[in-house]
Order: C-alpha cells, then sequence, then structure tokens
C-alpha cells in the first residue's frame, strides 16, 4: 500500500465518513485517474499535496470519484409513505 493512497483514504473519510478498507485500494486507482488528468496532476501524492495545501476543489473531487454513488434509497417511496403515514 502506497502512503498516499493511506492518506487519500484518511482524506475521503474524514470529509465524507466514507470508510474504504485497505482491501479496496485497487477502487483508487480506476477512479482517481480522470481527477489526477483534470488538474493536470501525474501521481496521487501530488492530489494528498493540493489537498494538504487546501485546494478544495480537488478535495471534494477525490470524494466524489471515491463515492459510490448509490441512488436506491431515493427510488424506493416504501420508507418516505412509511414516514409521512406513521410520523407526519
Amino acid at each position: 500500500m502506497s502512503t498516499a493512497i493511506a492518506d487519500l483514504r484518511k482524506i475521503v473519510y474524514e470529509r465524507a465518513g466514507i470508510v474504504i478498507s485497505a482491501e479496496r485500494d485497487y477502487m483508487f486507482d480506476g477512479r482517481l485517474q480522470p481527477v489526477l488528468r483534470r488538474f493536470g496532476l501525474d501521481h496521487a501524492q501530488d492530489l494528498v499535496a493540493c489537498i494538504k495545501a487546501g485546494d478544495a476543489a480537488v478535495a471534494d473531487a477525490v470524494v466524489d470519484a471515491m463515492s459510490t454513488n448509490e441512488t436506491y434509497f431515493f427510488r424506493d417511496l416504501k420508507p418516505f409513505e412509511a414516514f409521512r403515514t406513521s410520523i407526519l
């Protein structure tokens, strides 16, 4: 495991509460390539350096790339109906 990936795993957790276990470090390789290109960077350590320097745009892009963005919850109407009828 690279130090950069460990740093990024920590950053993603601190900014978004997303836990990415070491067994899933492979996800960083594919998901961060577009982020690296977008910001003209070469390595994951460059992302870490930008984030540590306070670049919120890079931090947001990393978190967005690493999140699954599952929307199933919002398509399931049963919890909302239960909330409406039981609580409201």
